[in-house]
């Protein structure tokens, strides 16, 4: 059969149609497995990453904000703005960053992973993003060297185990440009591969993999070799001891964009987290210097005659003692005290000599005599190993445990368990050390001291101690898993926050007041009271509300006599007096100067609402502890005068905070002593109304 020459054509025609249809419904199946292929970006997180310099410092010393893998520099590396923050910025002709080997940056034949952010200036030389290998420039020395090559005009990428090496090298790089780098060894499949800007990675087989060198790790120069210097910017360069994943380098990468450290994940803690409950203090010791703030309580640490300095420790700042004089001190008070009764001390520690005694912390006599010592902690020499004791005075008892090494962070926690008469230290997190002591601990009169093994003068310690704290309480296995998290440590803000701290009382600030003391006073006994129903919480009644209680029916407080004028002292206990006298209620607020409990005169939260700030502290429905805070930058009177506050109306009102009362803003209460505003001159707090005393018999009936 023949066909017309249109019918042939419309066949031609037909028959190209299908064929391109079938080529893009190829095209269009092809691209879409591509996609169903690529792997999602991945957050690396820190599993396995040995150190990550931000290199964000202007100049000195670049932190590593993963470990203890700081960076020093060599003539003065300068900086300039960054893929994230700040980069370092390099000369190309002697300057460079270097940390000594040490064993967290030696590969031996294992996997891991290297890269950064690379800005080259000029491609005339080696440009070296970073390398750990020998003076002489023996690529068979080399560890592992990432840099530009200008030979290939190619980034290049190597691995030796000093007598062989491999190799490989890709994409030629323009200058002033910014390019992501990351290389790999596969030492599973014997295989190096380097990439470029996430691109295709280049990839070389090598069986003879790495060694564990002795050579310093060098950035922004080819390693102990005097040359291939950095001509350029240097920012956020890494280790990993493992392969990343295509979707954890995509997610590094970030479009172009980057990532620093504090972007990436943190390992989720494990255990359970303890608390504050029966915390006594905990000192993250973030300061540069000078005072040593206790995040939960009042004992802040002194300089104690010597500069106490900073540097980078586990979370935030560290304190750096030099091993010759400095330490960090509290007077002795009830709270540091321990008497024979459970507690628990620990801290970080990060010694750079051990030669000799080293404390971290101790509560102990002048003369150094172990039995004096409440409780002590630290390293000691003799056995070479980590080393807590508890005495009462007479005789005493001590645990060693773990063999440390020099400029290595450690955990270390101590505790007395009085029931069972036991002493135990724990390192990282590892198995306890014990030993049975039945002698008990006493309560001394000596100072506690940090980085001294208490008052006596000598074990100072040399290095750095962080994150320090003392329960009295035994912690447990879950909590001190907790703490530990993993060797990434936890810091006070962690901590769960119950008892929480509560500010109450609002006014209106103004001007300063002035007072000069003359008479004398007595403080009035401290009444008991037994036989009494628990206290209630959690109530309210008419113009009054309640939180927390006191579990017993006597609170005492203490007056900070150093701020506090001496003619406050009768009002403030004829304001606690108001609080007391009420019937049927057996509740009493006296003066007792040991007690935690305190009233001073200092700076307020938010001078512009409060004149005088109370903070509650409480675990779950009781009341822990209280203080009150007369703001400096006011005016007080014991007398009604225009323009001051009356000190009676303001503490009884404040008293009624430590019962513990909220303020009431309810419309119809204005004349309740809890009323949230005061006025100048006021004095309608100075007595009760029948709300607040309502409160109080169901508070404590």
């Amino acid at each position: 059969m023949k066909t017309s020459p249109q019918t042939s054509q419309q066949f031609i025609k037909i028959f190209l149609t299908l064929c391109l249809l079938m080529t893009l419904f190829a095209n269009h199946v092809t691209l879409a497995s591509a996609e169903q292929n690529m792997q999602t970006p991945t957050d690396p997180g820190v599993t396995d990453l040995v150190s990550w310099w931000t290199l964000d410092e202007t100049s000195g010393t670049r932190e590593d904000s993963h470990a203890d893998n700081d960076l020093g520099e060599n003539n003065s590396v300068s900086y300039s703005s960054g893929k994230q923050n700040n980069s370092a910025e390099f000369n190309g002709t002697n300057q460079s960053l270097q940390v000594s080997d040490n064993s967290s940056i030696s590969m031996g034949n294992n996997d891991f992973t290297i890269g950064g952010w690379v800005n080259i200036d000029t491609l005339t030389h080696l440009r070296a993003l970073m390398g750990k290998g020998p003076s002489n420039g023996a690529n068979v020395g080399y560890e592992y060297i990432l840099e530009y090559d200008p030979g290939p005009n190619e980034f290049w990428f190597s691995v030796g185990n000093g007598t062989t090496y491999g190799s490989i090298t890709d994409f030629t790089p323009s200058t002033s440009t910014w390019y992501f780098l990351v290389a790999w060894h596969d030492s599973a499949n014997d295989m190096l591969y380097l990439q470029v800007n996430n691109g295709t990675p280049a990839s070389a087989s090598y069986s003879s993999g790495s060694y564990d060198s002795s050579h310093n790790l060098f950035i922004g120069k080819a390693g102990g070799y005097n040359g291939g210097y950095m001509d350029g910017l240097i920012d956020e360069a890494f280790i990993y001891k493992r392969v990343l994943t295509e979707g954890e380098r995509t997610w590094l990468y970030n479009s172009g964009d980057g990532r620093t450290y504090s972007d990436l994940s943190q390992p989720p803690p494990t255990g359970t987290d303890p608390g504050v409950t029966n915390l006594v203090a905990w000192w993250t010791l973030d300061e540069e210097s000078d005072t040593r703030v206790d995040s939960h309580s009042n004992n802040d640490l002194e300089e104690n005659h010597y500069t106490v300095y900073s540097d980078s420790g586990k979370q935030g700042d560290a304190a750096v003692f030099a091993g010759g004089n400095s330490n960090l001190a509290v007077y002795d008070n009830s709270e540091i005290s321990m008497g024979n009764i459970d507690f628990t001390i620990g801290g970080w520690v990060n010694i750079d000599t051990l030669g000799s005694f080293r404390g971290l912390m101790g509560k102990g006599p002048t003369t150094g005599v172990t039995a004096g010592y409440e409780y002590l902690l630290g390293y000691d020499s003799t056995p070479n190993k980590f080393w807590f004791s508890v005495g009462n005075g007479t005789t005493y008892g001590s645990v060693t445990n773990f063999t440390p090494s020099e400029d290595i962070w450690y955990f270390l926690v101590a505790w007395h368990d009085s029931v069972n008469d036991m002493i135990y230290l724990q390192v990282n997190n590892g198995t306890p050390a014990s030993a049975s002591y039945s002698g008990g601990s006493h309560d001394s009169s000596s100072n506690l001291i940090i980085g001294r093994p208490g008052e006596y003068f000598g074990g100072f310690m040399d290095g750095l101690i962080d994150e320090a704290f003392i329960y009295k309480r035994v912690l447990t296995s879950d909590e001190r898993a907790w703490l530990y998290q993993s060797g990434y440590g936890q810091t006070y803000s962690d901590l769960a926050q119950s008892p929480t701290p509560t500010p109450t009382a609002t006014f209106t600030p103004t001007s300063t007041p002035t007072f000069t003391p003359t008479a004398t006073w007595t403080p009035s006994p401290t009444p008991t009271s037994t036989n009494l129903p628990f206290p209630n919480n959690g109530g309210e009644g008419t113009c009054w509300k309640s939180e927390a209680s006191w579990p017993f029916y006597n609170a005492v407080y203490s007056i900070d006599t150093s701020t506090i004028p001496f003619l406050w002292m009768p009002v403030i206990e004829d304001a606690a007096s108001t609080w007391t006298n009420i019937t049927p209620s057996n509740f009493s607020l006296t003066r007792q100067q040991s007690s935690v409990n305190f009233i001073d005169m200092g700076i307020v939260t938010r001078p512009d609402l409060n004149i005088a700030l109370t903070t509650t502290y409480f675990s779950g429905n009781t009341l822990v502890k209280v203080t009150t805070t007369f703001d400096e930058n006011d005016n007080f009177e014991l007398t009604p005068i225009s323009g001051s506050y009356h000190v009676e109306n303001v503490m009884t009102h404040e008293f009624g905070h430590w019962v513990w009362l909220l303020d009431i803003d309810t419309p119809g209460c204005e004349d309740v002593t809890m009323w949230h505003e005061g006025d100048y001159a006021e004095t309608k707090k100075i007595t009760l109304e029948s709300a607040d005393i309502n409160a109080v018999n169901w508070q404590y009936p």
